[in-house]
């Protein structure tokens, strides 16, 4: 059985939460899997931000992803190029609110990184 299917209150507490700080975010299923695409505008760019949720989701956090554009190097990304977000925390807490409110983080400090070839140091540390 699926997390949101054996935590419903948590599912609609993932789905008001996003609705309300993030209204623009799509909810998609893909291979049952709740995925978040969220556009961030900048100066100079658009970026589609792509949340996966974990089966093991609330206990294991999700994943934050750029979707687009080709983003072929950075720092602060794992192998599987999701981007290495860092919380105060780790556990339950952690929702796909607070991956975009980091994906956004990730952002700024990537076009600054692009900008002067140096990562802001703690940019995207503590969330």
């Amino acid at each position: 059985m699926a997390w949101y299917q054996e935590r419903p209150q948590r599912y609609k507490v993932e789905l008001d939460t996003l609705k309300k700080y993030y209204p623009q975010a799509k909810i998609r299923w893909d291979n049952y899997r709740l995925v978040i695409y969220c556009q961030f505008y900048t100066r100079h760019n658009r970026y589609m931000v792509k949340i996966i949720y974990p089966d093991g989701f609330p206990y294991d956090h999700p994943c934050a992803y750029i979707a687009s554009p080709l983003i072929r190097e950075s720092p602060h990304r794992y192998s599987d190029e999701a981007l290495s977000i860092h919380f105060n925390s780790d556990g339950p807490q952690i929702s796909g609110k607070i991956m975009l409110d980091g994906a956004k983080k990730w952002i700024c400090a990537y076009e600054k990184w692009r900008k002067t070839g140096i990562w802001p140091e703690g940019a995207v540390k503590w969330i």
